[in-house]
């Protein structure tokens, strides 16, 4: 069977409690009661693979039909891989087996007789593999740092495109990949061509990135389309370096020689691209 990163199993797994002629137990007139049986995802070498959803699910071997059938939903399995297998053990037996599904796996009652049926009672699914989903959404693998306007990102972002499970799409090449200010005019951010990357093996590698306009908090989205949009951490943009005087309040026609003018100028110093530093002590004028 295959699964698809991101999505609950197609064939949800079902267990049942049978006895050695492969009956169920209550056909045998045999009952432990509620039984709660919990799922595990292994790869072909057996290590654990994360197995997303509910484990833990809970059957009736007093009881007939469905209820006497462990029935799980929503398991999924996020990392690519092959020939994985769900393996089935029980925590809990009787009035414990509804307390262990909600994260209690201690048994109570006959401690001998939870400790024996944990220990023989395991089952294995059949081999199935997780393959590699279509482009879902991009996830930023390298984000813009602090940087100073008019100058180019020292860190330019790099943006991954990866299916639903998280997993990159490494085949996927040539899918435009966009990068636009979230929180400011489209045109604050510039970049020409190296605003607009392909991407090659599944990633988009952003150059030539720049802002002119300072400011504390700005964000960037990234934009692919059928794909959910990323967006990069804040990040500052710094004024430059002391580039020129401005006025800012503007002289008035003043008094009769000899008085102090009505309205005194007031100046700040702002870089190349008119952004007032941030911080101007220490400068004379």
């Amino acid at each position: 069977a295959r699964a698809q990163p991101g999505f609950a199993l197609l064939a949800q797994p079902q267990v049942q409690v049978q006895d050695a002629a492969g009956r169920p137990v209550e056909a045998s007139g045999f009952s432990f009661g509620l039984v709660a049986v919990v799922a595990a995802a292994f790869d072909a070498s057996g290590a654990t693979v994360p197995l997303l959803g509910t484990p833990a699910a809970t059957l009736d071997t007093a009881g007939t039909g469905s209820g006497s059938v462990a029935i799980w939903t929503d398991l999924r399995v996020d990392p690519t891989g092959r020939c994985l297998r769900l393996r089935f053990t029980v925590v809990a037996v009787g009035g414990d087996a509804a307390g262990s599904v909600n994260g209690n796996s201690s048994t109570g009652g006959d401690a001998g007789a939870s400790a024996a049926l944990a220990a023989s009672l395991v089952a294995w699914s059949s081999k199935f593999d997780v393959l590699l989903g279509p482009p879902y959404k991009l996830a930023p693998a390298r984000q813009p740092t602090n940087e100073t306007a008019g100058g180019i990102f020292t860190r330019q972002p790099v943006v991954e495109v990866r299916d639903a499970g998280g997993n990159l799409v490494s085949s996927d090449a040539n899918g435009l990949v966009s990068a636009v200010l979230l929180n400011g005019d489209a045109w604050r951010l510039q970049g020409g061509a190296g605003q607009i990357r392909s991407t090659s093996a599944g990633v988009a590698t952003f150059t030539n990135l720049r802002m002119d306009l300072a400011g504390p908090c700005w964000v960037l989205a990234f934009v692919r389309l059928g794909c959910l949009t990323a967006y990069s951490k804040p990040f500052a943009v710094l004024p430059g370096p002391p580039a020129a005087l401005q006025l800012v309040s503007p002289l008035a026609s003043g008094p009769a020689p000899g008085r102090a003018l009505l309205v005194q100028p007031s100046i700040q110093v702002v870089d190349a691209w008119g952004n007032q530093l941030w911080d101007a002590a220490g400068l004379s004028v």
